[in-house]
């Protein structure tokens, strides 16, 4: 993914909110080209590319949290001085290839909990936006 995205600057500074909490489950990592394929009548097709940049989704989970670690994670898509949702960008550090990535969250984060165990984040989307 490293080689196919350019720099860029986050909107919110790395002091602020940095995402560098390992991943424990598979990583997937998602290409997407701007890209609309038409079909005709006859069954020809037509492909039309709006950009030549690949973009990329990346789906990651955690199994085994500590209340501070999860509540970091949330923190960064609730509150409005970090991810605020959707909207702000942000550093992310993607342990499966030890690089830095500019991301926005692309999903909500939702967390559970097991009694007086550990906490779960069974999934969330992060869309990367470049290099860090």
């Amino acid at each position: 993914m490293w080689d196919w995205v350019s720099a860029v600057s986050p909107d919110v500074s790395s002091g602020n909110y940095y995402l560098n909490i390992p991943n424990q489950r598979v990583q997937i990592e998602t290409p997407l080209k701007r890209q609309e394929v038409l079909v005709a009548d006859d069954g020809t097709e037509t492909t039309i590319s709006y950009s030549a940049n690949m973009r990329f989704t990346v789906s990651v989970q955690w199994t085994y949290l500590t209340s501070t670690q999860a509540e970091y994670i949330a923190s960064g898509f609730n509150s409005t001085a970090y991810g605020n949702g959707m909207a702000n960008s942000f550093k992310w550090y993607n342990t499966a290839d030890s690089h830095k990535y500019v991301v926005k969250f692309a999903s909500p984060v939702a967390k559970s909990l097991t009694p007086g165990v550990y906490y779960t984040i069974p999934q969330i989307k992060l869309r990367v936006l470049g290099r860090g």
